[in-house]
């Protein structure tokens, strides 16, 4: 079992590393003023609120701009899982659309979460395969 757990945690530190060694940042050019970008970390602090009262209380310790980071990142995986697990349409097609929303270098303005999940990417150089690789494992769920 210890060179399977080996194994296995091999392979999960590759994937993590991945996206480091291939360096792919995120591309981005906001379109977005500045009060755009605001309510748009203002709508994922709102998301955090209210789907997870123990993480946005802990965030509530951050700097700002840290605390409005770590909402994008949770508005964004929250927005991810739930097209899969709480969505009555087209999961597959929805998940595909979102996938092309987030992923953008350039989002909607309208379109908050990918918004300021955008600005974070590029404000802390996220590189584009952590998020590829969180909604590979959102779709596994399909």
């Amino acid at each position: 079992m210890t060179a399977q757990l080996e194994f296995w945690e091999h392979n999960l530190l590759a994937q993590a590393y991945a996206p480091l060694e291939n360096r792919l940042r995120h591309t981005i050019e906001l379109s977005a003023s500045a009060a755009q970008t605001r309510r748009a970390y203002q709508h994922c602090r709102e998301i955090t609120r209210e789907h997870s009262r123990t993480f946005f209380i802990a965030s509530a310790l951050m700097r700002r701009e840290h605390r409005q980071a770590i909402q994008a990142l949770y508005a964004f995986c929250r927005v991810s899982d739930d097209i899969v697990d709480r969505n009555d349409g087209d999961r597959a097609t929805d998940l595909r659309a979102w996938r092309q929303r987030s992923l953008s270098g350039h989002p909607p303005a309208e379109d908050q979460v990918a918004l300021a999940w955008a600005d974070t990417c590029a404000r802390y150089q996220i590189p584009r395969q952590y998020a590829e690789q969180l909604l590979d494992g959102v779709a596994s769920d399909l």
